[in-house]
């Protein structure tokens, strides 16, 4: 999943080579997130993701989101993730040097994980400090670039530079459920026992299942065409919150996981086809790989609440499914976590319900129930 965060630094190294456009004092990304542009800055480019500032070729800004795939805190990112970006990083820039593989650091009232790189391109030697700012699932990454002889001679400068990004760094979480109007919403939903379902096939054919018509699915392979649809005022017309919609489209780009998304960003589940090369069935997964995810979990949730550490889950039409429950805390959200695991020969469906256990309401908590049942009973699996 870090591989991707690895890629945005050929953003900056390749910057450091052009000019740059008018300056501007305040950037804010239709993502939400925004800061002060330090003076002589000038904007370079803007992505869907990300942003780029340049100041001469000494200097360069580059700002990108990036999906986690799930909450991480700072102890388990600098204890998990960091070491993980180091080694990308050196495979990556040939002559890398990582001066700081990972610190938490404090700006105002924000929290950042910082690294530090010291590298060549284009034979000019430069240090690239990377901030990472965690909230939920989702991360920002900023990198300042700077020309090693400009951090030798205007040290002050640059830090101050980078000092003013961060203490002024915000983003707008719509997707946020702590929100009140998450729960307000929850409130006034009805759950509907015969609610109409959408069918999907994974592209390859490995397998297929159905989900409820007001969610909206994501996957790599339907990506564009949600981009394209994002000014489509039907999206708006179900419901649909797009900047949720446009945050999570980075955690299915470019792999195999589908996920289906309420409008509200406040219920999820996401679906991973593995191989793992082994005859698999349920008594195998409940005795042996059981045992393995509550450790995962663990070390991805400190302090999570297993609710369910293995047990068999029978739909009404008799299908059988080993499933987990847990119950963590990730960005002061207190959310519920429902895994189904199915088998079929050396393959296994990884299905993940996640649910703010604010908007649990009694016709909330049937409709998640339903389409848990909806998707347990029309899974199929393709021919082997």
């Amino acid at each position: 999943m870090f591989k991707k965060i690895v890629s945005l630094l050929l953003v900056l190294a390749l910057a450091l080579s052009c000019g740059f456009a008018q300056a501007q004092e305040t950037y804010t990304h239709p993502l939400g997130f925004s800061f002060t542009v330090p003076e002589g800055y000038g904007l370079m480019e803007e992505t869907d993701a990300g942003v780029t500032f340049s100041k001469g070729t000494d200097c360069v800004m580059h700002m990108e989101y990036s999906s986690i795939g799930f909450p991480f805190d700072t102890d388990t990112f600098l204890s998990v993730a960091a070491p993980e970006l180091c080694a990308q990083y050196e495979t990556q820039f040939p002559g890398c040097v990582v001066a700081n593989s990972g610190e938490a650091v404090t700006v105002g009232e924000k929290a950042y994980i910082k690294q530090v790189l010291e590298m060549e391109i284009e034979g000019t030697p430069v240090v690239m400090e990377l901030y990472y700012y965690l909230y939920g699932a989702d991360m920002i990454m900023m990198g300042m670039t700077f020309s090693k002889e400009l951090m030798e001679t205007d040290a002050a400068n640059c830090a101050a530079e980078v000092e003013q990004v961060l203490a002024t760094f915000g983003v707008q979480q719509a997707a946020d459920v702590s929100e009140a109007a998450a729960p307000e919403a929850a409130a006034d939903f009805v759950f509907d026992p015969g609610m109409e379902t959408l069918s999907y096939t994974h592209r390859d054919g490995s397998y297929s299942f159905s989900y409820p018509a007001d969610m909206i699915l994501l996957s790599d392979a339907n990506v564009q065409e949600i981009l394209d649809g994002m000014t489509d005022e039907s999206y708006a017309m179900e419901g649909m919150d797009t900047s949720v919609i446009q945050q999570n489209i980075e955690q299915v780009r470019g792999t195999d996981m589908v996920m289906v998304l309420y409008g509200s960003g406040a219920f999820n589940m996401n679906a991973v086809l593995q191989d793992v090369s082994v005859q698999l069935n349920n008594e195998l997964v409940l005795s042996v790989l059981c045992p393995q995810f509550i450790q995962q979990y663990k070390a991805i949730y400190p302090g999570l609440t297993m609710l369910d550490e293995g047990s068999i889950y029978t739909t009404p039409g008799g299908r059988e499914y080993v499933t987990q429950a847990l119950q963590v805390n990730a960005a002061n959200t207190d959310m519920t976590i429902v895994v189904l695991y199915a088998v079929n020969g050396t393959k296994m469906v990884n299905a993940t319900f996640t649910v703010a256990d604010m908007v649990m309401t009694e016709d909330f908590t049937a409709y998640v129930n339903k389409t848990v049942e909806i998707f347990a009973e029309t899974l199929t699996f393709g021919v082997q």
